[in-house]
């Protein structure tokens, strides 16, 4: 028996067409954001947002754990690799003259030393635009051979850039968007800069109508989930290699799977498999996490000596969180895989 906890170490895309330094004080003017995706065709959420607390510990806006350490971007994602075919469109979220482009490179997830590539280009392709008042704004991780603007060139507010890819340093396709002032990055959330203090200008949202249009804002959610016949990869994940509905009757191993958005520090999971007769293959309760974690990848399975059973296999899974003294189930899903004969 085996269970599984994948830390997916989302890198902090020191990647910018131009070098910033980050620095704590001041505040932003009066300014309204467009949404920079529009996501009227696929269903986007936000995945990661700028680190609020100064040190070595991260907090978003809110105080939760949808950042990293000292990350200054917005991460806008859609689950798979395979929804890039609908050609999400990035825009500009506000008016400005084009500083800078990136084309050309590939969208993949690339790792070891076939990433040696992408070293000094982590944004991939982008698009980089000033606006007034010092205000710049940069665009990361857009599909190959999708910028549609040129250096130089003037561009409002909702105006087609690009579209949302998987290029440069990456685990997910998603657009990462930066907000910068006068060389210092901003949080569009509340208006600050970064590391500037958790819960601070809750309500300063500098979005359009205090919101992201079209988009499901950062919470704890079950991205997705699944069975294998081998330990899972968060690249196999989002690249569907495990989207499937039926395994051999010989496999080796059975696992069951799951793609967690905003685990919690003091989190607990409960794993479980069960025969096509209801019975128990398996029951896995974890240790409370020890850190949050914007994305997570955690699994339980067992390796097989005998040959599966054929028929219907379910995959149960808790998500449990304690507050205040109270517990409460985060997530609760379940999911089937058929054994058949090879």
């Amino acid at each position: 028996m085996c269970e599984g906890r994948s830390v997916v170490l989302i890198s902090c895309f020191l990647l910018f067409l131009f070098p910033f330094i980050y620095l704590h004080a001041e505040e932003i003017g009066s300014i309204e954001l467009t949404t920079p995706v529009d996501c009227s065709n696929a269903k986007c959420f936000i995945q990661r947002m700028p680190d609020q607390q100064l040190g070595s510990d991260y907090k978003d806006y809110r105080c939760e754990s949808f950042s990293s350490n000292g990350y200054a971007s917005t991460d806008i994602r859609v689950k798979r690799a395979s929804e890039l075919v609908k050609r999400i469109p990035v825009v500009a979220s506000l008016s400005g003259v084009v500083d800078g482009i990136r084309d050309g490179m590939p969208d993949g997830i690339f790792t070891g030393d076939k990433a040696v590539f992408i070293k000094g280009k982590e944004c991939g392709n982008g698009v980089y635009i000033t606006h007034d008042n010092g205000l710049k704004t940069q665009y990361c991780h857009l599909r190959k051979g999708s910028v549609k603007v040129s250096k130089g060139e003037r561009v409002e507010a909702g105006q087609k850039l690009a579209e949302m890819g998987l290029s440069g340093k990456t685990n997910f396709p998603h657009l990462e968007f930066r907000l910068i002032k006068n060389t210092k990055a901003i949080d569009p959330f509340n208006g600050k800069l970064i590391e500037s203090g958790c819960s601070s200008g809750v309500n300063n949202s500098l979005w359009k109508d205090k919101n992201i249009e079209g988009i499901n804002l950062a919470t704890t959610h079950l991205v997705s989930a699944g069975f294998s016949s081998k330990v899972p990869s968060l690249p196999g994940v989002v690249l569907g290699l495990y989207d499937k509905r039926s395994i051999p009757i010989n496999s080796k191993a059975l696992l069951f799977w799951v793609e967690v958005s905003g685990i919690e520090k003091g989190d607990i999971e409960e794993f479980s498999i069960t025969y096509p007769d209801g019975s128990f293959m398996l029951r896995n309760i974890s240790k409370p996490h020890k850190n949050g974690r914007v994305l997570y990848l955690g699994y339980s399975g067992k390796k097989l000596s005998n040959q599966l059973k054929r028929g219907m296999y379910t995959g149960h899974y808790k998500l449990v969180r304690t507050s205040k003294g109270n517990k409460k189930v985060i997530i609760s899903a379940q999911r089937t895989i058929s054994i058949i004969d090879k």
